[in-house]
Formats: structure tokens, C-alpha cells, sequence
């Protein structure tokens, strides 16, 4: 199974593999011309039947990922069957370039199995949603020309990937009093997110309000089980995020301020080389040109101002200078990354 990584990075893995599956189904209907409706191009699958193809991945934990997707605005639902009691949810992308991005790097992974000998697996399962047979015939199929690349590797990296987190957060759960038995089964059911989540809440409670919870791991078993929830908690985790948000930030201008310390640091001590390499002919001629600069009525009435004025355009020019050179350096190794690249 290909999984794009930079899906991952910017979504999640679970929900880059739900991203993945609706790109492979989306992009079928668009070649084929169907499934287009209000101006996008739709799959329809139930939560199990998406299950049934990332096997990885529970029911619960692709719901969880689909209505992230959603409240995000990656994944748009609609309904367009054409009978009441066909409750089967239609879903495509809010922006399609997103899908073009992931075909073209489905394509490209393709084509570099082929070239290695490495044949596509043909064989995939078909959806099966409630069939309207005396209307419109929608069943999505897959033929057998169509490709699916299979790539075992990658699969057993996702699956380590998967199971270390699984590990990670069953060992949260049975040091807070869960049975292994609870743990293995919660774990496989809801997603790592939500579960630290009523994790967080759980340890929280601990803290501040230990009484609300008379047995404690029971507690935690149906807060995970019944989505529990306690507004000082959500107070509470909003505070945090303004406080992380606010700490980031004061990071950030630090490290911007340093920066801006130590560049110019770097550029006075080049402005002092730089003034130091001159002779004292180069001095006397840029102080003609400033001489003729400040002969004027004011700075010749006030040689106090004329001396500092003398100093600091001593001082500009040869800044100036500097900055010419570090430009000119900068060109240089710029030209010098497109000839390697090129």
C-alpha cells in the first residue's frame, strides 16, 4: 500500500490512508464520467466498506478521521440516492487539486514499481452500497484494467508505525488501572488522538477535582466509552493552547531578535575590516566626496555638526560596501546552486 507522505505530515496517517482510498474511487468516477454531481466528483461508501479496504483501520477510528477531514474542509458529504431509506454517504474534495496532487504521485510510484518489474495488483473489492434497481444503476466497479499498486514494504512500515502507537497508548491506559484486555480493546477501536485526549482528561480530574471520580478506572473506561467531557477541562485546554501559542510566538520574535543581534554584530565587524583595508588614500579621496557633500552654509557655520556628519557618512559608505559585497556573494552562490542543479 503507497502511503504519501506528505500526507501524513500534514494530515495524519490515518486519515492520509482515508484521503488515499476516496483519491482512488473519486478519480475512477471522474475518468469514467460518473458519480458527477453539483459540479464535483463523488464515491459513495459506507464506514465498514471503507474499513473493508484499509483493514488497518477500525470503523471508529475512520470516523474519527472522516469528520476531522470534514471539519477541516478537505472532505465534503452529501446525499444524493435516489430513495429515503438509502442512507449511504456520498463524499468528494472541497478543492480537486488535492486529488490531482495525489494521482500524480500515485502515477509516479507506479510507474517506478513497473520499471523495477514489480506487476500491480489488479484484484481489489468492490463497494457495495444499497442498489436502487429501478432507477439509476450506481454501483461503483472497479474493471479488471484497472491499477492498484501494491507495495508490501511500505505496508509493513505503516503497520510498525501503527502498532508502536498502539503500544504506546495501551501502556498509558493500564498504568491508569485499565486491564490489558480493556487497553488491547479500546486501543483498537478509537484513535490514538481521542484516546489521549480522555487520557489527558482523566489525569486532570486526578488533579484537580479527584471526587468526580469514584472509581477511577471505571471513570476513564466510560469516558473513552461514552465521550465524557467536563467543562473546567475544556477551559482548561484552551488556556493551554493560547499559552503554547503564546510561547511559540515569544520564541519565535527571540530567535528573530538574536538573529538580528548577531547579523548586525557580523556586519559591524566586517564595516571594521573593511575600513581597516583602506589606505590612507582611498580614506583621503571618500573624504573629499563628503567634503564637497557637507559644503554648505549650515556646516560650515557649526563644526560640531560637520564632525559628526563627517563620521557618520564615513561610516555609511563603508556599510554600503559591505552590503555591495555580501549581495554580490550571495549572486555568486546562487549561481553557482542552479549550475549544480541544472
Amino acid at each position: 500500500m503507497f502511503v504519501n507522505e506528505v500526507l501524513v505530515k500534514r494530515f495524519g496517517l490515518n486519515e492520509a490512508l482515508v484521503i488515499q482510498n476516496f483519491a482512488f474511487w473519486i478519480n475512477l468516477n471522474k475518468e469514467k464520467n460518473r458519480n458527477v454531481k453539483e459540479g464535483r466528483v463523488w464515491t459513495f461508501q459506507t464506514l465498514n466498506e471503507i474499513s473493508e479496504k484499509i483493514k488497518i483501520l477500525s470503523v471508529d477510528k475512520i470516523r474519527y478521521s472522516l469528520n476531522k477531514l470534514i471539519r477541516q474542509g478537505v472532505i465534503v458529504k452529501g446525499n444524493f440516492n435516489k430513495t429515503k431509506y438509502d442512507r449511504t454517504i456520498w463524499y468528494a474534495f472541497q478543492d480537486e487539486t488535492l486529488l490531482s496532487s495525489i494521482i500524480e504521485k500515485y502515477t509516479e510510484k507506479q510507474n517506478s514499481q513497473m520499471d523495477k518489474g514489480i506487476l500491480p495488483n489488479r484484484i481489489l473489492e468492490i463497494p457495495e452500497p444499497i442498489p436502487n434497481l429501478e432507477t439509476e444503476y450506481k454501483t461503483e466497479v472497479v474493471e479488471q484494467n484497472d491499477h492498484y499498486v501494491d507495495n508490501s514494504n511500505e505496508l509493513t512500515t505503516t503497520k510498525f508505525i501503527i502498532e508502536s502507537e498502539v503500544k504506546e497508548v495501551a501502556t498509558d491506559l493500564t498504568s491508569r488501572g485499565l486491564s490489558k484486555n480493556q487497553a488491547i480493546k479500546l486501543t483498537a477501536n478509537y484513535p490514538k488522538e481521542y484516546l489521549s485526549d480522555k487520557i489527558s482528561l482523566f489525569d486532570y480530574l486526578l488533579k484537580t477535582n479527584p471526587q468526580k471520580m469514584k472509581n477511577k478506572a471505571r471513570f476513564l473506561f466510560m469516558a473513552i466509552k461514552d465521550d465524557w467531557t467536563d467543562d473546567a477541562f475544556e477551559a482548561y485546554k484552551k488556556q493551554k493552547s493560547k499559552e503554547i501559542q503564546q510561547n511559540r510566538l515569544e520564541k519565535e520574535i527571540k530567535t528573530s531578535e538574536k538573529s538580528r543581534a548577531e547579523y548586525n554584530k557580523y556586519i559591524e565587524s566586517e564595516c571594521q575590516k573593511e575600513y581597516l583595508a583602506l589606505s590612507e588614500a582611498e580614506k583621503k579621496q571618500i573624504d573629499e566626496k563628503i567634503f564637497k557633500e557637507l559644503d554648505t552654509p549650515f556646516y560650515k557655520n557649526n563644526q560640531n555638526a560637520f564632525k559628526i556628519a563627517l563620521e557618520s557618512k564615513r561610516v555609511l559608505f563603508v556599510y554600503n560596501k559591505v552590503i555591495d559585497k555580501i549581495k554580490e556573494a550571495d549572486k555568486k552562490r546562487s549561481g553557482l546552486r542552479e549550475d549544480c542543479q541544472g
